[in-house]
């Protein structure tokens, strides 16, 4: 399987650096990235079936925006995600549906707290094999 996303190192946050071969394939990679920086990915089920939807005024603003409402359902409704069916998607604009299931700490080993998702060094853009994307995370 080729690689979907990698963590970088930033001084007193983490990072993420994201691929995909569309728009719909990045941010679907972005939030399981996002939830395996969390925890460990492989134990989540799909149980649960959440929509989603945000709106940004550009892309970087909708990769942040995205993430940080990930990082609300997961802390304020503690459910974790392991894939997504992303139904609509623009430069500003993303419907989906997430998949997964309650965090249970003793099911779903606890790694990183991300208090947040920063514009610090966002990166959203067209490459030559599709989108990539880079993401500080405020831990």
């Amino acid at each position: 399987m080729e690689k979907r996303y990698n963590f970088i190192d930033h001084t007193a946050d983490i990072g993420i650096e994201v691929y995909g071969k569309d728009k719909r394939e990045l941010f679907k990679n972005a939030g399981i990235g996002f939830f395996d920086l969390i925890t460990d990915i492989k134990k989540v089920k799909e149980e649960i079936s959440v929509d989603i939807g945000v709106t940004a005024d550009n892309i970087e603003e909708l990769m942040v925006i995205w993430l940080n409402e990930l990082n609300y359902i997961f802390e304020v409704k503690g459910l974790v995600f392991i894939d997504f069916d992303i139904k609509e998607i623009s430069d500003t604009h993303i419907k989906a549906v997430g998949k997964g299931e309650r965090f249970n700490p003793n099911i779903h080993p606890m790694e990183e707290a991300v208090k947040s998702v920063t514009y610090h060094k966002i990166a959203v853009k067209k490459v030559k094999d599709g989108y990539y994307a880079r993401v500080i995370f405020d831990i």
